[in-house]
């Protein structure tokens, strides 16, 4: 898996894509290799996915600078239609992205990505956040557990100079 963190719309639906593949092949070898069990398994966590849309969606409007909200959804219905699991790694994705916009403390949002044992999602979760937060680059960078390579700081520096102008515009209209 790409350890790095070039963010963007193409990126994330493939690493959505690359993270469901690596779990449904987790899985399937857990069903013995069966595939009618995996073809029944991940048409459930697709509904169970679908189901909650409504909710992520509420969520981002709520947590989200308005600018981004319309690429969320787009990332969104990526993760629905491709995405791994039943929706608990959006799941945890929201929580983090609420703690991070209401708390300037993320010892909390650190502690919910270290309740994922699962490296795929992790690195799912990092991105995200990364690139939906305007504390993202902070937050990977505090969960990254090792330093940043010199692209990756690039790509940081980069990534907090928008949220900085973000920031001023959302002043300024306000």
């Amino acid at each position: 898996m790409e350890d790095t963190y070039k963010i963007g719309m193409l990126r994330l639906s493939d690493l959505i894509q690359s993270t469901a593949r690596v779990y449904y092949t987790k899985k399937k070898e857990e069903l013995g290799g069966d595939d009618s069990q995996l073809s029944t398994l991940i048409n459930a966590d697709y509904e169970e996915r679908k189901d909650q849309i409504d909710k992520w969606a509420e969520i981002a409007i709520d947590v989200l600078d308005s600018e981004l909200v319309e690429t969320f959804k787009k990332v969104l219905m990526d993760y629905v239609r491709f995405g791994p699991g039943n929706g608990s790694s959006m799941d945890l994705t929201m929580n983090i992205l609420s703690d991070l916009k209401i708390s300037d403390n993320m010892d909390y949002a650190v502690e919910i990505l270290n309740s994922t044992g699962d490296e795929e999602t992790r690195f799912f979760i990092q991105n995200m956040v990364f690139e939906f937060s305007n504390k993202g680059a902070n937050f990977v960078t505090r969960t990254l557990g090792r330093p940043l390579s010199a692209e990756e700081i690039v790509s940081f520096d980069i990534k907090r100079k928008e949220v900085s102008k973000r920031e001023k515009r959302t002043e300024f209209l306000a």
